[in-house]
């Protein structure tokens, strides 16, 4: 069994076909403390820091503090009882070591107490230790 492997991200939320990401899904991920990250085109306010697990090949999970949520995306992303995916989000670390896309689709958002889990499907997941 493959150990799970953890990191902290900003993550942003909108759709990544659109230039200011908007509508639903995963729009950009970038893992904390990597480089400096800036990003004109970015959805302004529509960021948060989450912990990112990949715990196998099929699936990705995404914790998120609610504390950390602007109101506005709390009310967008979070207020129901999914998480929306327009698009397709295919993400690759800086380094080439982790790649994964998340299809479009719903996902069951996990509440306890303050803490928001989605648990994402994945296809073409790979890590190279």
């Amino acid at each position: 069994m493959e150990e799970p492997n953890h990191f902290l991200a900003e993550v942003e939320f909108g759709n990544p076909k659109t230039k200011d990401c908007r509508n639903f899904g995963i729009c950009r991920i970038h893992a904390i403390g990597k480089t400096k990250y800036n990003n004109k085109e970015s959805c302004q306010g529509c960021t948060t820091i989450a912990k990112i697990t990949v715990f196998n090949r099929h699936h990705v999970a995404m914790d998120f503090l609610q504390s950390h949520l602007p109101a506005h995306v709390y009310q967008k992303y979070f207020s129901t009882n999914a998480f929306l995916v327009n698009e397709d989000y295919q993400y690759t670390s800086e380094d080439g070591t982790l790649n994964f896309t998340i299809p479009k689709g719903r996902y069951p958002i996990r509440k306890k107490s303050r803490l928001f889990k989605v648990i994402f499907k994945v296809v073409g997941s790979r890590f190279v230790p």
